[in-house]
């Protein structure tokens, strides 16, 4: 079967399986909650009607609703530690934090469960409010492709410091490594990313503007040995619309130092995220790239869409996460070795959780690239297990 195949089974699967269930699941909610409203008409006092409102709310993501309705409810009875818990962590979602963190001290936890999950929202609210914070994962394991296993480890940490500012603007510092153990005859592989810069709110409200002016370092080294390192600049946009909606996009500009001739190089990629659902999300982007020197360039045009959703398993404290993408690059070099490239992949991976932290990643990939040049033609299928953990 073909690569081209593959990408349409797998995009027909996703939204057979995936979409039409989780929109048909907000539907519901939304026609759950109408149903509870109407009956809040008629009863305007019923605590009981006001939290399954606020829990509706909270699943359909409109926690302004679920805050309103609550408030109310505790205005009624101020001992209603079930409506007070729910407030707190209505607030902690809208980023809210000094309210949550104070309704949060004021819970009593009726059992272990409940204790347990209430010292996990607290602890969440304490570094939402540090002024410095520090996440990331590390994650290690094997690749198989083409008949040989490989090594493979890397690591994402990312540093936030909060610059002040009313609108919790903050400095973000974000390091990528990777590695790719080599075999008999392939070479191993480094990448190593280093980006640094302000994130800073148009606004006031929780929707609208951002953006992040940059730096950023990389350093690579292919399956051929050649290393490139690489100096940009550049400029992130992010923009929530509302709670279903977002867009994003980067421009970068800088200059590529490796093997033979510097270039010069050129990078947009812009987006959008969809929500039909709490638990599932939609990611669409297209991208271009250039490179160039003298008397050689490079063009790339790509798009990909990604499709991902949480979901429960048992009695784990962490929801387990499907998702799968389409991608495809077309790629033009003139110049000396000049060249017409199609690359072609479709894939699907999962993230399983043992903890809160530890993981175990999952992964599928099917890859076509089609060249005028016929040893570069080639099929491949990429397969990847790796144990991480989050901090």
């Amino acid at each position: 079967m073909t690569c081209g195949c593959v990408t349409l089974l797998v995009m027909a699967a996703l939204f057979l399986a995936v979409v039409p269930p989780a929109m048909a699941q907000t539907a519901g909610l939304e026609a759950q909650r109408s149903a509870v409203f109407e009956r809040l008409l008629a009863a305007p006092d019923d605590r009981a009607l006001m939290r399954d409102y606020a829990r509706l709310s909270v699943r359909l993501r409109d926690y302004e609703a679920a805050v309103s309705t609550l408030e109310r409810a505790l205005r009624l009875d101020p001992t209603d530690g079930t409506a007070r818990y729910e407030l707190a962590i209505a607030y902690q979602a809208l980023g809210a934090l000094e309210l949550a963190d104070y309704h949060f001290a004021l819970v009593t936890p009726a059992d272990p469960a409940t204790a347990a999950e209430l010292a996990a929202y607290q602890g969440q609210n304490r570094t939402g409010q540090s002024t410095a914070r520090l996440r990331g994962q590390v994650a290690a394991g094997a690749i198989h492709s083409g008949g040989e296993t490989r090594a493979i480890g890397r690591a994402q940490i990312t540093w936030r410091s909060d610059l002040a500012g009313r609108n919790r603007d903050y400095w973000q510092t974000d390091l990528g490594l990777t590695v790719l153990g080599g075999t008999a005859t392939l070479n191993d592989r480094q990448r190593i990313v280093l980006r640094s810069g302000p994130w800073l709110t148009l606004g006031d409200t929780a929707y609208g503007v951002r953006l992040r002016p940059y730096l950023e370092a990389r350093l690579e080294r292919d399956s051929t040995g050649a290393t490139r390192r690489l100096g940009l600049v550049g400029l992130q946009y992010a923009n929530t619309h509302s709670r279903e909606l977002s867009s994003f996009a980067d421009l970068k500009v800088g200059r590529v130092m490796g093997r033979g001739a510097s270039r010069n190089i050129a990078h947009l990629s812009v987006g959008a995220t969809h929500r039909p659902s709490r638990d599932t999300r939609l990611r669409a982007a297209a991208r271009v790239e250039r490179e160039w020197a003298a008397g050689t360039r490079v063009a790339l045009h790509g798009v990909r869409l990604d499709v991902a959703h949480e979901f429960s398993v048992a009695e784990l404290p962490r929801k387990w996460v499907a998702s799968a993408h389409v991608q495809a690059d077309w790629i033009r070099e003139t110049g000396t070795t000049p060249r017409t490239e199609r690359v072609q992949a479709a894939g699907i991976g999962l993230r399983a959780f043992a903890t809160r932290e530890v993981f175990v990643d999952l992964a599928a990939r099917a890859e076509r690239r089609s060249s005028d040049i016929a040893a570069r033609n080639q099929r491949n299928t990429v397969f990847t297990l790796q144990i991480g953990r989050e901090f």
